[in-house]
């Protein structure tokens, strides 16, 4: 048992970790990931990192899903992998919730058992996760195939209130879980095996769904409004050379251009809280040869420059985070905190 000391001295530092998150009282916060790492930022310019073991530093990123943590819609909960399984963190209590017990490590002879998360729903209230085999394939790095372990495997959706699961289906890449009453899924179906992609709009129990766009078009870094009625994309214009930043209304099927650009130099467009506002990342030539920063605008106007590559954070509508991430051993992240209407800069510091 426990001295009473020890239990005293950890519910202090405890006390301490959640006060060093919580930001003044007119502050809105919100929590924001990149990699295996999450912060607190705020609207005064406030940035911390939250302690916590969110898994292993290199995840995997593709259409199943991802390895790293990813932030609840509302911010209250943080879905994350830890040695394979799915695990949930409440950003309130600052307490985990292991949520599956499938995951199972690589060894010489079988592949590994791993969770994908996948997307939250729109209410914060469930997501969507996979349960997928490692690589068993065999080639010069691997050596000899390994054996695929008898798991259940496929998409599952998670009650974050109870933490209990349930298969699910649908067909394709997920792209967005659309709002109650409807719950039905945004999915690219198709591609290199089955043909032209094409993006669906997938309602359960009815195999076939509802093409959005024309065949062969589909779009990417989707991100859906708060109203749940349109979606954000880019979409290929010119196969390989150029990218179009667009806005599709899902139930009149209008396609809006907003901005158009070389492959990869506009990426990321975002609605702000509200939806009023609509941003993305526009890539420049910095000063030194060779590399690239990144403007941001808002509503088709350019609100900050810098000659380093940043991912954008809305925090609320007037305010954006934005991290300038380090990629040198140091890890030295940094924010800053911008009031983008009047471009106003408030200085956070050095994130970790």
């Amino acid at each position: 048992m426990k001295s009473v000391p020890q239990r005293i001295l950890r519910f202090a530092l405890a006390l301490a970790v959640i006060g060093s998150l919580l930001p003044s009282a007119s502050a809105q916060a919100v929590f924001a990931a990149w990699r295996n790492h999450v912060w607190k930022i705020d609207s005064t310019g406030g940035a911390g990192e939250v302690q916590w073991n969110f898994g292993a530093e290199m995840g995997e990123t593709d259409d199943r899903g991802t390895t790293y943590p990813v932030v609840s819609p509302d911010s209250k909960h943080i879905a994350f992998t830890r040695k394979n399984d799915l695990w949930l963190l409440d950003t309130e209590k600052m307490q985990e919730q292991q949520i599956t017990m499938v995951g199972k490590p690589q060894t010489k002879r079988y592949a590994a058992v791993k969770v994908f998360i996948t997307v939250w729903s729109p209410d914060s209230s469930a997501l969507i996760y996979r349960v997928e085999a490692g690589v068993t394939g065999e080639d010069e790095s691997m050596g000899p195939a390994l054996i695929p372990r008898k798991a259940g495997y496929g998409p599952f959706g998670c009650d974050v209130e109870t933490g209990k699961t349930s298969p699910t289906g649908y067909p394709g890449k997920l792209l967005a879980w659309l709002p109650e009453p409807a719950g039905d899924y945004l999915v690219e179906r198709g591609g290199e095996a089955d043909g032209a992609k094409r993006l669906v709009r997938f309602f359960p129990g009815k195999p076939d769904g509802a093409a959005l766009l024309g065949e062969g078009r589909s779009l990417e870094q989707v991100q859906l409004s708060p109203d749940g009625k349109r979606v954000l994309g880019m979409l290929e214009v010119k196969p390989g050379e150029r990218m179009a930043v667009v806005e599709l209304d899902l139930e009149t099927k209008k396609l809006n251009q907003l901005a158009e650009g070389g492959w990869a130099d506009i990426q990321w467009p975002q609605y702000s809280p509200s939806g009023k506002h609509i941003s993305y990342l526009k890539r420049h030539p910095a000063k030194e040869q060779g590399t690239y920063g990144n403007d941001l605008i808002v509503d088709g106007k350019p609100v900050f420059s810098a000659d380093r590559m940043f991912d954008l954070h809305w925090i609320d509508d007037n305010t954006a985070g934005l991290l300038f991430y380090d990629y040198t051993e140091k890890h030295n992240h940094t924010w800053k905190i911008i009031d983008w209407p009047s471009k106003r800069e408030k200085h956070a510091p050095a994130a970790r």
